[in-house]
């Protein structure tokens, strides 16, 4: 892992958007810090409200189950609604970040627009 750049960090990040990143001005900087912030608190409150039915559910199904299953099953649900839940409540929060990336000076300069930019990369 990188350590020089710690700004919207996360694994699998495309080129593209490491070098928008590394030329960011301290304002574009901020920018993004404070999006970042306000989407992890967003999803922050929704998770309790989407997992706590799923263990109720799955709880009250897997009544008299064996506790391996029970586990399983409570396992299964918490990453299927983890998944869920960051795909379609995070899909807002990617296309914002990806209007803020372009218009960085950097991605303005470089012709680099939100349409074909590419946040993920398996490299």
């Amino acid at each position: 892992m990188k350590k020089q750049n710690q700004t919207f960090w996360y694994p699998f990040r495309s080129k593209e958007v490491e070098d928008i990143c590394t030329h960011l001005t301290p304002e574009e900087r901020e920018r993004l810090n404070v999006h970042a912030s306000t989407e992890g608190k967003k999803m922050g409150i929704l998770a309790p409200f989407t997992l706590v039915p799923v263990i109720f559910v799955g709880a009250t199904l897997s009544w008299g189950l064996p506790a391996e299953t029970k586990i399983f099953l409570a396992t299964f649900g918490i990453l299927i609604t983890g998944l869920i839940l960051g795909y379609f409540a995070g899909k807002r929060g990617r296309e914002k970040s990806r209007e803020i990336l372009c218009s960085t000076q950097y991605a303005v300069q470089n012709g680099i627009i939100k349409e074909t930019l590419k946040l993920y990369s398996m490299r």
